[in-house]
């Protein structure tokens, strides 16, 4: 986190703002985009369970209540005794058996699984030798002698009638249920796809909100430490202390101007306060040497101001005579007499 926050002292707080702005930008953008691909395959899969599955469904269902109006049409045929209601029921029985055609034409149409292609054929299969039985029927019926219409009747009333019937009925049952459980799979397969990506959204939000937070704070944090150094510089010269090193001088931002400014105004400070010392120090020594009334006086004054404004352990004032051969002593401070009695 150290490192982190030092990387991001170091940046613009305009690059900052953009880098707060893009994350979060981001995060919307990973959200979306989750978002749109889990309504787009939940829209994917609510449209194949309707164009496959239903669909399929309904012409199943549709191809069983054709088969269902052959064997009701074949009946009345059987039942009649009018010529003209032997000629609807055969008419209808015609309609229905091109509509159990055509509605199987739909469903196969829409079969993606090997088990329901295969109940189709097994359907086809049967549903043929049952139109042979009826077609076999119906044409007996359709002579109109009594002879015919027995044996119309008994082949009506058979076993292998009624088996290739109910054969076919099943294979087509068997179609629809196979069709709805995929359905019903496919349905709970959508819903838990919903509740996935519901979670997943709500997790993102929950790191993109948590993340942001936590930028937020590391933000601001690279920016509250270094304004703190700065305010603590600003307040230590406030108090004369001119020694300072001034942080962050060498950042390229917004705080690195700021540390450059304190720094210029700490070197102000600083030649200010020497100027104040060599004025004091100039004050002190004049009103030292304005009390002095000999030469000796006024080395001894002299040296001790300097050696007080200087730090010196002792010092001296020497004079040399006309000729500039010979030095004597005409003041100190702390100084010994036979040491320095003596100088050439």
């Amino acid at each position: 986190m150290q490192v982190i926050v030092k990387y991001l002292q170091r940046l613009r707080l305009n690059t900052k703002l953009q880098i707060g702005n893009g994350s979060g930008f981001l995060i919307t953008l990973v959200v979306g985009l989750v978002g749109i691909a889990a309504i787009r395959t939940l829209s994917e899969t609510a449209e194949r369970i309707y164009e496959v599955e239903l669909q399929g469904i309904i012409h199943a269902q549709e191809a069983t209540i054709g088969l269902i109006t052959i064997g009701r049409s074949l009946r009345q045929m059987a039942l009649s005794s009018k010529a003209s209601e032997r000629y609807a029921a055969q008419k209808a029985l015609a309609e229905a058996e091109t509509a159990v055609k055509r509605e199987i034409a739909e469903s196969r149409a829409r079969v993606i699984r090997n088990d329901v292609r295969a109940k189709l054929d097994e359907f086809q299969s049967q549903f043929a030798v049952y139109s042979g039985i009826v077609a076999r029927a119906a044409a007996l019926l359709g002579k109109g002698d009594s002879y015919s219409d027995a044996e119309a009747i008994s082949i009506i009333g058979s076993a292998d009638f009624r088996k290739a019937s109910e054969s076919a009925d099943a294979a087509l049952n068997e179609v629809i249920r196979i069709k709805q459980e995929v359905a019903r799979v496919a349905a709970a397969q959508g819903a838990e796809l919903a509740a996935r990506a519901q979670l997943l959204a709500i997790g993102l939000l929950v790191v993109g909100l948590a993340g942001s937070i936590l930028f937020g704070m590391l933000v601001s944090a690279s920016i509250r430490r270094p304004l703190e150094d700065l305010r603590a510089s600003i307040e230590n010269l406030a108090r004369g202390r001119l020694d300072i090193t001034v942080p962050h001088t060498d950042y390229g931002n917004e705080l690195g101007a700021m540390a450059n400014a304190v720094q210029v105004l700490q070197q102000g400070a600083r030649e200010t306060e020497a100027q104040r010392w060599v004025k004091q120090g100039l004050a002190e020594i004049d009103q030292a040497l304005q009390t002095t009334t000999s030469f000796e006086a006024f080395g001894d004054a002299l040296s001790g101001q300097l050696a007080s404004m200087l730090g010196m352990v002792y010092s001296a004032l020497y004079v040399a005579d006309a000729e500039g051969t010979e030095l004597r002593r005409t003041g100190g401070y702390g100084c010994d007499d036979s040491i320095h009695a003596r100088c050439f």
